[in-house]
C-alpha cells in the first residue's frame, strides 16, 4: 500500500496502517485513525501517545452508559486506541503511561465483550495466577471447543464466568512472537499524570 502519512517515519506509518487494518474487524474506525494520526508529530513519541490517548479517552467517555450495541462497538475501538497509545513507550518500562493505557484498554475490552452475545468470560488457572479471556458459547449456553479437559462451572445461572482446568506448565508449551519489533531509539521522557476521574467515566468490569 502507498505510504499516505509519515513519509519520513516508517514505524509511525506501520502502526497507523496496522490500526487501519483493525477496522475490518470492528477494532478501529478509518476516520478516527486518520484524524488521530494527523495530530501526531513525526518522530515524537510523546505526541503519538497523547493523540491516541486523547481519542481513546474521548471514545470511552462517550460510550460508557450508552446503548449496549454502541457501547460494545465504541469500547472495542477504545481498547485498540489505548494499546496504540502505549506502543512506543516501552523503551522505558517504568513509564507510568504504559500501565495506565494498558489497564484502561483491558477494561474497555472486557466491558465490550460483556455486551457481545454468545461469549462467556473465562478464567483459566495457571500456576500462581489466572488467565482471562473470552470463550464463544454453543446454542446450549455451554462453552464451545474441545479442550480435552474438564470444565468446572460454579453456576451458569448466577455467574457469567467460567473456570477451566489446564495442565501445569511442565506439560504444555507455548511460543509467542511479536507482530512488530520495538524501534531502537528511546522515546522522549517527561512527567505525566493520568486524566482526572471526571475526564473518563468508568464502570467496573462485569464479575
Amino acid at each position: 500500500m502507498k505510504q499516505l502519512m509519515f513519509h519520513d517515519d516508517p514505524p509511525f506509518w506501520f502502526e497507523t496502517l496496522r490500526n487501519l487494518g483493525l477496522a475490518a474487524y470492528g477494532g478501529s474506525d478509518v476516520g478516527e485513525v486518520i484524524a488521530t494520526a494527523s495530530r501526531v508529530t513525526p518522530g515524537d513519541y510523546d505526541s503519538w501517545h497523547d493523540a491516541w490517548l486523547s481519542t481513546a479517552e474521548r471514545l470511552e467517555a462517550e460510550e460508557r452508559g450508552s446503548h449496549p450495541v454502541s457501547a460494545r462497538d465504541g469500547l472495542l475501538r477504545a481498547s485498540s486506541y489505548y494499546r496504540a497509545a502505549e506502543f512506543f513507550l516501552h523503551g522505558h518500562p517504568e513509564d507510568p503511561r504504559i500501565d495506565h493505557a494498558y489497564e484502561r484498554g483491558v477494561s474497555c475490552f472486557r466491558d465490550a465483550i460483556a455486551h457481545l452475545p454468545g461469549v462467556t468470560p473465562v478464567e483459566i488457572p495457571y500456576e500462581d495466577t489466572v488467565l482471562h479471556g473470552p470463550q464463544p458459547s454453543t446454542g446450549t449456553g455451554r462453552p464451545s471447543g474441545r479442550t480435552g479437559r474438564t470444565w468446572s462451572v460454579p453456576s451458569w445461572t448466577s455467574s457469567p464466568r467460567t473456570r477451566v482446568s489446564i495442565p501445569p506448565a511442565s506439560r504444555c508449551s507455548a511460543s509467542v512472537s511479536a507482530a512488530t519489533s520495538r524501534p531502537a531509539r528511546p522515546p522522549t521522557r517527561r512527567a505525566w499524570q493520568p486524566s482526572s476521574p471526571s475526564t473518563v467515566s468508568s464502570t467496573p468490569s462485569p464479575p
